[in-house]
């Protein structure tokens, strides 16, 4: 009996777990028709280049999304979040580190750019998200704006602990004058505890925004990077 052949769709379509040379494949789908047009699994398969026993390649990679949660959590994971994943060996973890490293340089670099400006304030979040979520010790980091609101700037200072950070006045009072900056956010990341703002975190902020005050430079906001949530001080009861 006569039985046609398992395309792609099936997720089968492989030998002895390498993608084959085939026009279903996401190798050649992307080649024809752009990445774009590629699944984040799909995508993934590529960089893997080879499943596991048990699992096609395009399997694998749709189980490693699910385990870190998606892109953004594979892209944030740490080394021992990724080999916590079984099958996952040493150079597939580097290679994911490095394309993770890659992207987020590549938004350090766009943001540079002396015509680049964010767009709106889910601009902002998406930016911080990026460089700040599955951070293992807590960073602070300001956005400096001119009069106008419009980016200057992105600095971050030295990291503290699980659970704290020391506060480098002086740092940011440097990058302020350095820039001539009128404006800045605060950002800062909770690796160990929830995105709301602790009592401490406002304490710091009407600190922080009391002495900027006095050189005229306004704080616009604090935001506060945990897991995958973002807060605003500013619009959770401000400091």
């Amino acid at each position: 009996m006569h039985r046609d052949k398992k395309r792609y769709s099936t997720g089968m379509k492989t030998k002895n777990n390498v993608i084959e040379e085939n026009t279903d494949m996401p190798r050649e789908r992307l080649l024809r028709l752009g990445a774009q047009a590629l699944a984040d699994y799909e995508l993934l398969a590529i960089l893997l280049r080879t499943g596991i026993k048990g699992q096609s390649v395009l399997a694998f990679a749709q189980t490693i999304l699910k385990a870190r949660g998606g892109l953004v959590g594979l892209l944030t994971s740490q080394e021992r979040h990724l080999r916590a994943i079984k099958g996952l060996g040493s150079a597939k973890i580097a290679e994911i580190m490095a394309v993770a490293e890659l992207s987020k340089r590549f938004v350090s670099a766009d943001i540079m750019r002396s015509d680049w400006q964010f767009g709106c304030a889910e601009d902002v979040r998406s930016f911080l998200l990026i460089h700040y979520k599955g951070l293992s010790l807590e960073e602070l980091g300001i956005i400096l704006l001119d009069s106008q609101n419009q980016f200057i700037s992105f600095e971050r200072f030295n990291k503290g602990s699980p659970d704290r950070v020391d506060l480098p006045v002086r740092e940011i009072a440097e990058k302020v004058l350095y820039h001539h900056a009128s404006a800045l956010i605060l950002v800062h990341n909770h690796p160990a505890g929830m995105a709301e703002p602790s009592s401490a975190d406002r304490q710091v902020t009407q600190k922080i925004a009391s002495w900027l005050a006095e050189i005229e430079v306004k704080v616009l906001d604090h935001f506060i990077v945990s897991n995958n949530k973002l807060i605003s001080m500013q619009e959770n009861g401000g400091w």
